[in-house]
């Protein structure tokens, strides 16, 4: 079995390899190298806290484009610019299509619910129509 930390370089190594040149990624290294312990615990608590409203939403039986999920995914959104950095509504949607696309991320929101990968995926989509 891998070492955890192995796994984290490597996905911190690729993230630099993808965005390490863009001003979202510079502006998330700065803060998070700023940030306490306390700082990172309530950046994720705010993350969980935001995804559970889609995945309440979900849970409803609401579909996706929903006040309830749509407000939910806007709310994950504002946490992302409020603990990392600034994400569009375009970066958002962008981020939306690596939930679907990337194994990773995927398998992520699958264990939490199965179908929350597309389901928010699509209610970030919703979110953002003009």
């Amino acid at each position: 079995m891998s070492d955890p930390k192995d796994t984290s370089a490597e996905y911190e190594a690729e993230a630099k390899e993808r965005w390490g040149a863009t001003e979202a990624f510079q502006e998330s290294q700065r803060r998070l190298s700023s940030y306490s312990t306390v700082d990172k615990k309530n950046a994720q608590a705010a993350q969980e806290e935001a995804l559970q409203g889609v995945i309440d939403a979900m849970n409803q039986g609401l579909p996706p484009t929903s006040t309830e999920a749509t407000d939910a995914a806007e709310q994950c959104r504002q946490v992302i610019s409020r603990w990392y950095f600034d994400c569009t509504p375009e970066m958002h949607t962008q981020l939306a299509t690596m939930y679907v696309t990337d194994p990773r991320f995927r398998a992520f929101y699958e264990t939490r619910r199965e179908g929350l990968a597309q389901y928010f995926h699509d209610a970030i989509h919703a979110a953002h129509r003009d």
